[in-house]
């Protein structure tokens, strides 16, 4: 059977509904301000007109994200630091508005295995599911103990990488191109915030 197929998921994305849910989940996650130097509490303080505005920036084409934040941090039990990009609090809020729409189509088309950025989901579950099918394994085997360095980071790149190039237009189209209506414009998204003086 086809899977079904998804026309104008748009408006579910800048629906204000959606969009202070997905306010509410980035102000409970907390985390910096991006480049905009906007924290958390400078967006909830103006909310109400902030997503509005989002909201008429995505229905019209003429949202633009922002750059991402580069920041390095340590990377436990070594002298390596790994670098972490943090996105502006208004494009988090529409990277969750996103997912919220999102999710729930693609969802249901992962492996039962695959534990890559799915909800409820982490590494402690995909570690505890090798080492059950080790102690599976061995049992079948009765053998001793195995060593198993796991290294999936290539490999998940690489699956993801041919997910995105593949699948989104098999499962949904949007009757019009995103920015149709907008053009090539800055940053566009006219949100108010106050300034850090207040």
């Amino acid at each position: 059977m086809e899977p079904r197929k998804w026309f104008s998921l748009i408006d579910k994305v800048y629906s204000l509904a959606n969009l202070e849910s997905a306010a509410t989940e980035v102000a409970r996650n907390g985390g910096a301000a991006g480049v905009d130097r906007v924290t958390t509490e400078m967006f909830l303080d103006r909310k109400e007109a902030n997503l509005t505005r989002l909201s008429e920036a995505l229905q019209t084409g003429t949202y633009k994200p922002q750059a991402v934040m580069r920041t390095w941090i340590p990377k436990p039990g070594t002298r390596e630091q790994r670098p972490l990009g943090i996105p502006t609090v208004s494009d988090r809020v529409v990277q969750n508005a996103l997912r919220h729409v999102l999710e729930p189509i693609f969802e249901r088309d992962f492996a039962e295995h695959s534990y890559g950025f799915r909800p409820g989901r982490s590494c402690i579950d995909a570690l505890a599911r090798v080492e059950a099918l080790l102690e599976a394994l061995a049992e079948r085997l009765l053998c001793g103990a195995w060593v198993v360095q796991p290294g999936t980071s290539p490999c998940f790149c690489q699956s993801i990488r041919s997910a995105v190039n593949h699948q989104p237009e098999s499962r949904m189209r949007e009757n019009r191109p995103y920015g149709s209506e907008g053009g090539e414009t800055g940053n566009s998204t006219g949100l108010s915030y106050p300034s850090r003086e207040d």
